[in-house]
């Protein structure tokens, strides 16, 4: 079947976009004074268009509350095709989480008890 106007395919997660993505944290980690904080929005969106993942907007469960005293702080970040979080950012909330994200890209299936942390604001994968 044909895909419906304005509406484009979504990736699906693989070695040679897991490739891109590796390059793409090590360019903005090194260029972006700051990062990972506060850059969710731009480098999702930018993988969004330029890989071909579903730009998610949302939010995500904290232990302990940030310096806002929010335990649901917002965040961006993508899903593939089959679902599974893409997230180069979210080593940004570790020192309000027991278990802490390791730092570069974080690829997050549905069985990991990390995605459960992830409340998105258009949550559909189509």
């Amino acid at each position: 079947m044909g895909e419906a106007l304005g509406q484009k395919s979504i990736t699906r997660l693989d070695k040679n976009s897991l490739q891109e993505l590796q390059a793409i944290y090590l360019e903005r980690s090194a260029e972006q004074r700051g990062f990972p904080d506060s850059y969710c929005t731009k480098v999702s969106k930018d993988i969004s268009e330029y890989l071909g993942f579903k730009y998610q907007e949302g939010h995500v469960k904290l232990d302990f509350p940030n310096n806002k005293g929010e335990l649901f702080p917002t965040h961006a970040w993508c899903r593939d095709a089959d679902g599974i979080i893409v997230d180069l950012t979210a080593h940004q909330f570790n020192p309000y989480l027991i278990k802490k994200f390791s730092e570069g890209v974080q690829i997050i299936r549905p069985k990991d008890p990390q995605y459960k942390r992830y409340t998105s604001l258009n949550n559909k994968v189509k």
